[in-house]
């Protein structure tokens, strides 16, 4: 039987696989399947799918739509890291 933190862990495992989006503020692992990338948290938080960055009127905060995709990753890497408020 996993324990609560090996259970997150394997559920970070398969959001990253995906390329699913953790909420910047509340953590809840989002999936979108259709639209565009602005996403609106059950928490109240918007942010950008694609990079997990805070937005405001449909902008992200950290401008990803030109960034490499080498820095794309580097900004989603912390998506998946099991906090230890968790």
């Amino acid at each position: 039987m996993l324990d609560k933190d090996e259970y997150i862990e394997k559920t970070l495992k398969v959001a990253k696989r995906n390329a699913w989006t953790r909420c910047p503020r509340c953590q809840c692992i989002i999936e979108k399947t259709q639209g565009c990338i602005s996403m609106h948290c059950i928490c109240g938080t918007s942010f950008c799918y694609r990079c997990g960055g805070i937005q405001t009127n449909h902008g992200c905060y950290n401008r990803c739509e030109g960034l490499s995709n080498e820095k794309l990753v580097t900004l989603r890497k912390s998506m998946f890291i099991l906090s230890d408020e968790n």
